[in-house]
């Protein structure tokens, strides 16, 4: 992945207002780094599996559902941008 890459998908997805879409915020580069990196809200539940870890009797089926569908939604919302 290339910073131009990076910055690309920072538009893309800062256009984004789902509630399965996480927000992202910016972008933080890192003096001593090549790449450029996106900033997200604190997710205070970590990764889906930290989450599961801490949580064996969560309802795995609804965390799939609930993660497809914003999976789904983004390759559609990229198409609707960018027909524009």
């Amino acid at each position: 992945m290339t910073s131009q890459d990076v910055y690309r998908e920072y538009y893309t997805l800062s256009m984004f207002d789902h509630p399965f879409v996480i927000p992202v915020l910016g972008i933080f580069v890192d003096p001593n780094d090549s790449l450029p990196a996106m900033v997200s809200m604190y997710m205070c539940n970590g990764t889906m599996c930290a989450y599961l870890e801490r949580n064996p009797d969560a309802n795995r089926l609804c965390l799939v559902r609930i993660s497809i569908s914003g999976r789904l939604l983004i390759p559609v919302l990229i198409g609707l941008y960018t027909a524009r």
